[in-house]
């Protein structure tokens, strides 16, 4: 697939996206490597959603009537932490970090957004549900980019760990993690230690949305060369015919969701139920 031919540029402050959608896994590939090349960059961030016209707006945010509320996360850490304690045994050397993406893989609103570091595992999240999917996508962004545009001359994916010194550690805390009205505009690439075997097994990393709803569009709208953020669109009526292929290639539920659910969910797509 040659994307050279098929990219759309609306204009400036918009996301490019590919004209054709894409309707294998070979040109699927190869579109990541003529990413790859395009940014030169040989480590990309990758997030897969069932419908095209799904936005990068995190949990919190797609809650219209929570999402403007001052004090709505404070409380739901609050509820979580007190609730969650009997199930974390090293609970009390947790960072709010640490607290804060566990919300996030239990399903509590957040300002995260997921995304891996495996283009094959985005793509088989776009088309999981293959019979429930409209155009699915990948979306395709360069982290290292993000920051620098979120924090000219920040030129690091920031990694939250106690062991690891980060010398702007104080100003994405009080950016990312602090009150409301000091949040931050637009959104930072993070990459979190893998506290778990899901975070493990899916390479999972997030961005963490400020303030605005649509922290990304904010982000690219003054910048003048092309934003390193992209869509990849995938054909609807070949969504199983990826999500076949993916399985012949190790990517199932049991490797993404490493336990019982998981290999069950697994076995039962074997079957045909």
């Amino acid at each position: 697939m040659k994307l050279e031919s098929d990219i759309s540029f609306v204009g400036p402050g918009f996301i490019p996206t590919n004209r054709r959608v894409i309707r294998d896994i070979r040109e699927y590939v190869d579109a990541i490597e003529w990413l790859k090349d395009t940014y030169d960059q040989t480590i990309l961030w990758f997030r897969g959603v069932s419908h095209a016209t799904h936005r990068l707006v995190p949990s919190l945010y797609r809650n219209k009537t929570l999402r403007f509320e001052e004090n709505i996360e404070q409380e739901l850490m609050g509820q979580f932490v007190r609730a969650a304690v009997p199930y974390v045994a090293d609970h009390s050397s947790w960072t709010k970090w640490e607290w804060y993406w566990t919300m996030q893989n239990y399903g509590l609103p957040t300002r995260l957004l997921d995304w891996t570091e495996s283009s094959l595992v985005a793509l088989y999240f776009a088309v999981r549900q293959h019979e429930n999917v409209a155009t699915p996508t990948v979306w395709v962004m360069d982290p290292w980019w993000l920051n620098k545009t979120s924090k000219p001359g920040y030129e690091m994916v920031y990694m939250p760990h106690p062991l690891l010194d980060e010398p702007n550690e104080s100003w994405i805390k009080e950016s990312y993690l602090g009150s409301r009205d000091k949040l931050s505009v637009t959104p930072l690439a993070i990459m979190p230690p893998f506290t778990n075997t899901r975070i493990s097994a899916q390479q999972s990393v997030y961005t963490i949305h400020g303030k605005l709803v649509r922290g990304f569009e904010a982000a690219i709208k003054d910048i003048e060369e092309l934003p390193r953020i992209f869509k990849l669109r995938m054909s609807t009526s070949k969504a199983l015919l990826f999500k076949q292929a993916l399985q012949t290639m190790g990517v199932t539920e049991s490797t993404l969701f490493p336990d019982l659910e998981g290999v069950a969910r697994t076995i039962k797509w074997d079957f045909g139920f």
